[in-house]
């Protein structure tokens, strides 16, 4: 008798457990019917404005992205050196032969959180550093102008639009 109750609860969890995994399956199947293709690609704010610096400067100049902080300066003190070495700096201007004209960083935080910005400080005198914060749309015009009168660079003569 015992025995027949053993295999009976077995059916029983086998049928459960084949009715769940049916269920998973079509669970699967509809989680992806309602995807939709976007048709053109969606901009984050640091692709947005590399699109708009590479319009805005000259072909003398290139664009690197996501550049070590590290590359840019030599320190000394070893928790700086280690710090520069895990910044990113969002775009880094140079001419062709690599020489550094500008560093530009997309300015995340607030302005009480800059108390202490020692990447300002290690960049101080050394670089020439724009932040700018992110926004959905940058106003090409008036980048273009900081570019040129702070940093010196060459902007194209293109329709600014």
């Amino acid at each position: 008798m015992n025995i027949l109750i053993v295999v009976g609860v077995f059916i029983l969890v086998l049928i459960a457990t084949h009715f769940w995994q049916k269920k998973q399956q079509q669970a699967k199947i509809d989680r992806f019917e309602f995807i939709k293709k976007h048709e053109a690609l969606q901009l984050n704010p640091r692709q947005k404005l590399h699109l708009l610096l590479q319009q805005i400067l000259s072909s003398e100049y290139r664009i690197h992205c996501q550049v070590s902080l590290a590359y840019l300066i030599s320190a000394q003190d070893k928790l700086l050196k280690r710090n520069s070495l895990s910044k990113l700096m969002d775009f880094v201007i140079t001419d062709k032969n690599n020489a550094i004209l500008a560093v530009i960083e997309l300015d995340t935080r607030a302005e009480n959180e800059r108390k202490n910005d020692w990447v300002l400080a290690c960049l101080k005198g050394q670089h020439s550093f724009i932040r700018i914060p992110p926004q959905q749309d940058y106003n090409l015009e008036s980048i273009a102008e900081h570019l040129q009168t702070v940093c010196g660079l060459a902007i194209e003569n293109r329709q600014m639009s």
